[in-house]
């Protein structure tokens, strides 16, 4: 029927159909190696960000925010911080036989891992001091205690780790 309009109308219409189906096809492809590209540059900033490695200015790992993550996966990522701001409290108490502060903790943290203090975001001294607090809860191991407000000390989690008595002497200014 169609035929009788156009002579190449039906071969038409299937070639149009197929270029259809392959744009459909790319699009699909182009979400998904945007999603991969998203990761592999969120993977890529995070694994940096812990190193003591600056990132080039030439290399874009700027990822849209338009991609949220749950919390779960987010509180993950948070793991090589809690570490690291571990290590930061108990060589502060052990170098100076006391309680250490946020502000001490804080200030260690960005020299000792400058890279990962920059790439914290707008307020990484609040970042630090939420992840001291967690490293005192039951859920982390009781990691740090506080004998004195707003000061940290190792506590039960990291007693039985270092093999340290857990009823240490805490020395205040």
């Amino acid at each position: 029927m169609s035929s009788e309009f156009h002579p190449n109308l039906e071969r038409l219409m299937q070639a149009n159909m197929r270029k259809d189906s392959i744009i459909e096809d790319l699009k699909k492809e182009s979400v998904q190696l945007r999603r991969e590209n998203t990761e592999l540059k969120r993977i890529i900033k995070h694994s940096l960000s812990y190193l003591r490695y600056d990132i080039p200015e030439e290399i874009d790992l700027s990822v849209s925010d338009s991609v949220p993550s749950s919390w779960a996966k987010r509180d993950e990522q948070f793991n090589p911080i809690r570490r690291m701001v571990l290590d930061i409290v108990l060589d502060l108490c052990k170098r100076l036989g006391r309680d250490v502060s946020y502000k001490e903790i804080s200030e260690a943290f960005s020299q000792r891992y400058t890279q990962a203090y920059r790439n914290m975001g707008n307020d990484p001294a609040g970042t630090i001091s939420r992840r001291v607090r967690e490293l005192a809860e039951p859920k982390f191991g009781q990691w740090l205690v506080s004998f004195n407000e707003g000061k940290w000390y190792p506590g039960p989690g990291a007693a039985k780790q270092l093999k340290v008595p857990e009823k240490a002497e805490v020395r205040t200014p």
